[in-house]
């Protein structure tokens, strides 16, 4: 019998999906929405050559420029840092600068927007 999962079951566990050999019906408030069939394929012969091909190719550079795999590994390190963007958290830390380098002032307050305040009220 085919078992049937919910949509967040799914999404929560798509790993062990993956991983897995039977199909599943995803279902949505009790609909069947879709499903799942795992495949599983040996790698072909030509993308076994292709990749081994690759890693030669990448042996010689290296060898050729005179780095080394923990060089090459750190560099990439260091350029996807540097061009990672700050998440949600590490950029809102306070209302102040939440903002920073998103907008650009170009102005000042010349008279109040609303006729409800009055400017010496505002000036003092």
């Amino acid at each position: 019998m085919l078992q049937k999962i919910g949509m967040r079951e799914f999404r929560n566990n798509l790993a062990k999906y993956l991983s897995a050999t039977d199909p599943v019906a995803v279902t949505r408030h009790g609909q069947t929405v879709g499903y799942f069939l795992p495949t599983h394929q040996k790698p072909e012969k030509a993308e076994l050559e292709s990749l081994k091909m690759a890693a030669v190719k990448l042996d010689e550079l290296l060898i050729s420029s005179g780095i080394t795999e923990d060089e090459l590994v750190a560099e990439f390190r260091q350029l996807r840092q540097k061009h990672k963007k700050p998440t949600d958290k590490q950029q809102k830390k306070t209302t102040f600068g939440a903002m920073k380098e998103r907008v650009e002032i170009v102005g000042d307050i010349l008279e109040p927007t609303s006729e409800l305040v009055s400017w010496e009220d505002v000036n003092g």
